[in-house]
């Protein structure tokens, strides 16, 4: 991803497809009817999915095709047919034979979003404890049900995105909560104060900004003229932080193919959907679980090894000093700055690292040169610290592209 990008995001559009085993597939959409029978929203919800049509539309192989496109935020949607909603129950119909699916998400993502980006101790712990959605239902409620948790889930969101008391209200008493909305807010906005206090700023320098949103990395989106109001902000800047660690799970996906064979069929939000071989299916859910934990907090893999790498060093040296882990076509090279790497970071090398030597160099220079003498490749480069304008014009003189301001990948 190219730095300093102000958008609209802009609208990619392409056409991939899944495998549908017609027989699994109906036999799924059957069971679906028979549990929709006497709840109208669910009956509502299956004639709008139209998936008995799903089986005319398989080409000879088999394959559904469908477009994938991309809104101003940056989130991806999926038409003719729509499956990125495809329901849970239907997945199994789409595993190419012999290959089971695998889901994976962001739980509370945007709750999540929210601890990471303002540091919010509350929310941070509730994240942890396990549920933030059940800890805010019982500021309210003595004893909540999953059906209340759900319901509160459903308020909260919408008020991160945006949405006013009135329709908070409403997916309250869709399940019987007789709780006033407004203290719902009020609970939430106390108990979270420092994430909603952030928000506000968000806000604030948005549209000092010319109604431009600072996702972060150097990443900025732009409300169109027609949605310009303060709570669309809210909405859009978390849409896009999703968004934006979306992308860096799909940029990474081939990796994970690449090792253990699952393939990325598809994104839904905050969730991604994969086809896995059985016999990996535990070795697939691991790598997937960790590419998008680290995609979530807009961390390399090899940034991460930096920062640990330079973990190390006093704080003052820390502050000061660069380290950098460079991938190549024959293993990774590692480097610090000025000095290069000291006796405490070379012993945290691990088996088939290859320590680099430059002094006076920085880091990120001096693991390249090594690769030069390696007569190696490079493949990515992660940094503990913001590249510098000199460190730049390197890699990208070098075929690289910067996705972060501490990360870049080579043709």
């Amino acid at each position: 991803m190219s730095q300093n990008k102000s958008t609209p995001i802009g609208v990619e559009t392409n056409r991939v497809g899944v495998h549908l085993d017609v027989s699994a597939w109906m036999n799924a959409l059957n069971t679906l009817k028979e549990q929709a029978v006497g709840h109208p929203e669910k009956e509502q919800n299956l004639e709008e999915r139209r998936y008995e049509l799903w089986p005319h539309l398989a080409d000879p192989v088999g394959r559904v095709r469908f477009r994938v496109s991309t809104g101003w935020t940056g989130r991806m949607s999926t038409a003719t047919p729509c499956i990125h909603g495809i329901d849970k129950g239907m997945r199994a119909g789409i595993a190419t034979p012999g290959k089971l699916i695998l889901t994976a998400d962001w739980k509370a993502c945007h709750p999540r979003i929210l601890a990471l980006r303002s540091g919010d101790k509350h929310l941070r712990a509730d994240l942890i404890d396990g549920d933030p959605y059940i800890a805010l239902a019982r500021e309210v409620i003595d004893a909540p049900t999953p059906e209340h948790r759900k319901a509160v889930k459903a308020a909260v969101n919408a008020r991160l995105n945006g949405c006013g008391y009135a329709t908070v209200g409403e997916m309250l008493r869709n399940v019987g909560i007789e709780v006033a909305p407004a203290k719902l807010v009020e609970k939430m906005e106390a108990r979270w104060a420092t994430a909603f206090k952030h928000l506000a700023e968000v806000r604030r320098k948005a549209v000092q900004n010319g109604w431009k949103i600072d996702l972060g990395d150097g990443v900025t989106i732009e409300v169109p003229k027609d949605k310009r109001t303060e709570h669309r902000i809210t909405a859009a800047y978390l849409q896009g932080i999703e968004a934006q660690a979306l992308r860096r799970v799909i940029q990474k996906s081939r990796k994970v193919e690449e090792k253990v064979g699952a393939r990325l069929l598809f994104s839904a939000h905050d969730e991604t959907v994969w086809e896995v071989d059985p016999a990996k299916m535990d070795v697939a859910a691991k790598l997937i679980g960790r590419l998008m934990g680290r995609a979530m907090l807009g961390e390399d893999e090899l940034a991460t090894g930096a920062v640990e790498l330079s973990g190390v060093l006093d704080p003052r040296a820390q502050r000061s000093r660069t380290s950098a882990a460079l991938e190549t076509d024959q293993g990774v090279v590692i480097g610090g700055g000025g000095r290069d790497l000291n006796p405490a970071q070379r012993a945290t090398a691990k088996p088939g690292e290859t320590l680099s030597k430059s002094p006076g160099d920085h880091a990120e220079i001096t693991t390249l040169k090594q690769a030069d003498d390696m007569g190696a490749n490079p493949k990515s480069i992660g940094a503990s610290r913001k590249f510098c304008d000199d460190c730049k014009a390197e890699i990208e003189s070098r075929g690289g592209t910067l996705t972060s301001d501490r990360t870049a990948e080579f043709d």
